[in-house]
């Protein structure tokens, strides 16, 4: 991640023989220096950024007191700020920093349920209860504002990509939409597109839906012919998806919804 001539990247497993935590390099700087955040050997799981320079970090199991828990690091020093335990559940998704008004939160997912803070208090305001049916994967949450201004959140899980609505301190399962190795959706001019992966006897398929209700609105066939592992990326009107054939596909971007 860049920011403000700083640019932001972790580790994990001390891949490399380097130890696992977040780095940061000062690129304005004329000797470039590089600071650390060390997590004590707890895996990162991903990094966000706040538009006041806030690093967020998630993290996953391990042997430390940071391990199962999203962490405050301020941009400049990655002095540690805040941290936010869940126990012995593990983060399994990067955070994801939205604003409401003018408060700041961030949400990220355990396996079992999805975390909301208030980024000043760093205490849960949304916890959803584990559910049995629900299982999320480590793929991502995506949130953004319909035009009505309800705040959504879409993540994937157990049979595909799950969609809810938070309003103040609840937060309520919208749609649910089945997708094999659903990815984590990207949503342009109010179009969410949404990546079923695929696997052994099926290819990725990528489809746009009516974000208020999942329903399909195209889809792209029998177009992409390998399955895809990673996730998906959106710019210059195409949504990208790269395949594990090393084939990059760019799909146009509708200008709305009719």
């Amino acid at each position: 991640m860049w920011t403000d001539g700083f640019v932001y990247a972790a580790t994990s497993n001390t891949c490399g023989g380097a130890p696992t935590g977040v780095f940061a390099m000062d690129f304005t700087a004329e000797t470039k220096p590089v600071i650390t955040w060390l997590s004590n050997g707890a895996d990162i799981t991903g990094l966000a950024l706040d538009t006041d320079g806030t690093v967020y970090a998630t993290t996953g199991q391990g042997n430390s007191e940071y391990a199962n828990s999203i962490v405050a690091l301020d941009g400049k020093t990655l002095k540690l700020l805040r941290t936010y335990s869940a126990k012995t559940d593990a983060f399994i998704t990067p955070p994801v920093v939205f604003n409401e008004g003018d408060r700041t939160y961030v949400a990220a997912t355990t396996s079992t349920s999805v975390h909301i803070l208030d980024a000043a208090s760093f205490t849960a305001v949304v916890r959803t209860d584990p559910q049995a049916n629900v299982r999320f994967t480590g793929n991502g949450v995506a949130t953004w504002r319909d035009a009505a201004g309800t705040r959504w959140l879409l993540t994937s899980g157990s049979g595909g990509h799950i969609a809810y609505t938070i309003t103040g301190s609840s937060v309520a399962e919208r749609w649910r939409r089945n997708a094999i190795g659903a990815r984590t959706p990207v949503i342009v001019n109010g179009v969410v597109f949404a990546l079923a992966g695929g696997n052994a006897r099926s290819n990725a398929v990528l489809s746009a839906l009516e974000p208020a209700t999942g329903k399909e609105l195209w889809n792209s066939g029998d177009t992409i012919s390998s399955t895809a592992s990673a996730g998906m990326a959106a710019g210059t009107g195409q949504v990208y998806v790269v395949t594990a054939d090393n084939t990059v596909y760019a799909f146009g971007i509708p200008l709305a919804i009719n």
